[in-house]
Parts: structure tokens; sequence; C-alpha cells
């Protein structure tokens, strides 16, 4: 028994401009509630069918900007921050064996289609929003001492609410790799992806504490404040969208553009009774700068940690911290983020509960240098650092 069955599909005209870029936040927040959806000559079906479609006056017979659709039913795209649900769009309209469903029932059918293509496109969009753009960046060191003379080995990896493990940074974002001593200073290039992970590896000059930090190249989206709202939610800046929407940092703007970096750092230490280095600040948009000793903390102990933005203090700033899920027993629910406030020096106090690695985290948002109207810095930043055990 035969069966016809017509695929509406909308393409761009050639002489068509391209859509703008836009951001998957502000894509679902301009979301229209419907979108008139063009049908062109049908192909495929019986001649019942085509006639009942030439007919009836309530189906569609022009593109959505008013010019007439083309042979084939090809109609240019509509400006909608939601393409997919015209491609997902689909519909048997007619059968060989009985006469197609009156036309009001055609109507009803279709609108109803478009409705969850609608619904199932957007859900698409949220779902792979979360997937590539909800981690952080973070730097783990084989060791956090090593002996003088020793070769540094660190990693850097990406993900969510794994840490330590994760996926390797690719190599490509990477915009530079620092090592900040007490007195000197150093590029870091020996840096390959190994495994699942970026292997950095470098020999200090000397004896001492070091400062790691490596910075991801930046990106730019066209947004609106919603969208960037979203943007630092789902990037772990929950603390930093609350304190934007408090401070009405971008309150009165319809859209915006904001260019958002990543960062992660750590503390090693090379020998014994070196010069310590944990309160130089690499240069980073965001910085965290520990007041006292990260490396010389135990369990019970706190970790006083200023929060720089720009290089001088965030006060009131939010970060999120937590101790790797390694340290827990096998099949243990991951711990959750911890919340704490910078108080008006913009230091945040971090009561340590575990052994082990923990990390650190909290986004920045400030108009970019320049006071260049309705353009933002997003700045991330992670720091980690190791917690021993009390004897």
């Amino acid at each position: 028994m035969g069966r016809d069955v017509a695929v509406a599909r909308a393409r761009r005209s050639p002489g068509d401009p391209p859509a703008p870029a836009v951001d998957a936040g502000a894509a679902l927040l301009a979301l229209p509630v419907t979108t008139p959806l063009s049908v062109g000559k049908p192909r495929g079906l019986t001649a019942y069918g085509r006639r009942a479609l030439r007919e009836h006056p309530a189906v569609p017979r022009e593109a959505p900007d008013g010019r007439a659709s083309r042979r084939g039913g090809r109609v240019p795209l509509p400006r909608s921050p939601c393409p997919s649900e015209y491609d997902l769009t689909s519909r048997v309209l007619s059968s060989t064996t009985r006469p197609p469903p009156s036309m009001s029932a055609f109507v009803r059918q279709r609108r109803a289609s478009r409705r969850t293509s609608v619904a199932l496109a957007c859900a698409s969009l949220l779902v792979a929003v979360g997937v590539a753009e909800a981690h952080d960046t973070w730097l783990l060191p084989d060791l956090f001492t090593l002996a003088a003379g020793g070769r540094l080995a660190l990693s850097a990896r990406a993900g969510g609410g794994k840490f330590p493990a994760g996926s390797a940074v690719p190599i490509t974002r990477v915009a530079a790799v620092r090592l900040v001593g007490a007195a000197t200073e150093a590029r870091i290039t020996d840096f390959a992806a190994e495994g699942g992970a970026l292997r950095i590896r470098h020999v200090p000059p000397a004896a001492g504490q070091y400062r790691v930090s490596l910075s991801l190249s930046p990106g730019t989206i066209r947004s609106t404040p919603a969208g960037l709202l979203r943007f630092l939610r789902l990037e772990g800046g929950a603390a930093e969208a609350q304190r934007v929407e408090r401070l009405g940092l971008v309150t009165g703007e319809d859209s915006l553009v904001f260019v958002h970096a990543a960062s992660a750092s750590t503390v090693v230490e090379v020998g014994r009774g070196g010069p310590r280095a944990y309160q130089r600040a690499a240069g980073l948009p965001l910085e965290f700068l520990p007041v006292n000793d990260p490396l010389a903390l135990a369990v019970g102990d706190t970790l006083h940690v200023r929060v720089t933005g720009d290089g001088q203090p965030v006060a009131g700033i939010g970060v999120e911290y937590k101790p790797a899920a390694d340290t827990l027993a096998a099949g243990a629910t991951p711990p959750a983020y911890l919340s704490a406030v910078a108080d008006g020096r913009g230091i945040a106090h971090l009561p340590l509960t575990a052994p082990g690695l923990w990390i650190v985290r909290a986004a920045y948002v400030s108009p970019r240098a320049g006071n260049t109207p309705r353009e933002y810095a997003v700045s991330r930043a992670t720091f980690v650092w190791q917690v021993r055990a009390r004897p």
C-alpha cells in the first residue's frame, strides 16, 4: 500500500544576508511564541491532495517577508533565532487509500506540529548550551612540592561538576601559560595534548614557590542583558549574576556585546625554604591571591583569598569552592559547591573540611577598557590547591 509524504523545508534565498550570530541564551529569550510556516507547492502528493491544498485559502502561499514562494515550496528562511523548528517540521499530507482529512483538521494538525517542533528544537538548543558551555578549566600539578632542580608537570583540564576529572583543554584555545616566582617571571612553552589532558612541563630556574597560570583565548558574544545573566549562571557565575543585577551594571541596555575569557592558576614549591610567591599576581583579569600560604594548610584551617578584578580587590563578589570528588568513598555523590562572599576588602574566607585537592571559582563582569558603550568583559577563573590531613 503506497503512501505519499511531503516534507516542508525552509531554505535561504541566495541573495539573503547571513543571519547574525546570537548567543544561545539570548536566542531562547528572543524566541517568538508562534512563527508562520510557509508551504509552497508540495511534492509527492496525490492529485486529490494537491487539489485540496490549492483550493483551501487558509494555507499560506507566500514567504514570511511577503514575496511569492518559489517553485517547489522553497522559501526564504525567516529571521528566527531558532531556525531548527523549520528543519524539524515534516508532515504526512495524504494517503492513496483514503481521502485526506478535512482542511480544517489539516491546519490544526499543522499548527500543533509546528508548536511541537518549536518546543523540541528549543529544548535541544537549551541542552546544547548546557553541554557546550557549563564547564570550568583548572590546573592540576602532579606534585605540589618537588625537589630542588625538579621538573614541574601539570595537567590542564576542563569539565563540569566532576573535578578533578575532565577532558583535555584544546591546545588551540591556549593563549598563554606563565610561571611567576618571588622575583622572576617566565613564559612556559612546553605543553602538548596527551591522553585526557593538556600536559604542561617546565624546569624552574631556582628553588622557591611559584604560581602557574593558564589563560585561554577570549570569545565574543552579542547578546542581551538577560542573555548575559543566563551565560553567567551556566558558567558557574550565579553569584556574579546576582551582583550584576543588584548593582544594575547592565540595566537599560537593549543589546550588548561581552568578551568572555577563562583562566586557571595554582601554586607549587620547588625545594625547601625558598621565597614565597603565593601573593604574587600573574596579571590575570580575575585572580585569586591567597592571604595565607595555601601549601601550609590542613583540615580545619581556613584559606583566606583576595579576589581581584582588573588588578583591584572586588568587595562583595561571590565565590564557589569545594573539595575534589576523589576525596570521597567510591560511588559517593560528588560534593556540591559551597558559597562564600568577599568582605569589604575583597577577601573571601573558605573553611577546609577534607584533605586532598580543592578548587575555588568565580566570575567577574566589568565594562571593557576604553569606556566602549554596551561592551563588557566577562572573566572566569579557578584556583586549585591541596589540603593536608591532620596527623
